[in-house]
């Protein structure tokens, strides 16, 4: 697995997801639970793309969108 992005907007990284998904490059999207203490460091969600070969497809699908939609 190999990340493609990450950030604090879930919906456009789901949308993002959705349209990789249409593709037919496999993909998963992490949203980890934030700590509750002020100390830490915040996390935000992540796009993963599963095979390395998609990745190519992957990233130019990626920023098809970022010029559109302004990922």
């Amino acid at each position: 697995m190999r990340l493609l992005c990450s950030g604090s907007d879930f919906d456009k990284l789901e949308r993002t997801r959705n349209e990789l998904v249409r593709q037919g490059i496999a993909c998963e999207l992490r949203r980890d639970i934030p700590m509750s203490h002020k100390s830490d460091i915040p996390t935000y969600p992540e796009l993963w793309i599963k095979a390395e070969r998609d990745f190519p497809q992957a990233v130019s699908v990626f920023s098809q969108l970022a010029s559109i939609h302004s990922l």
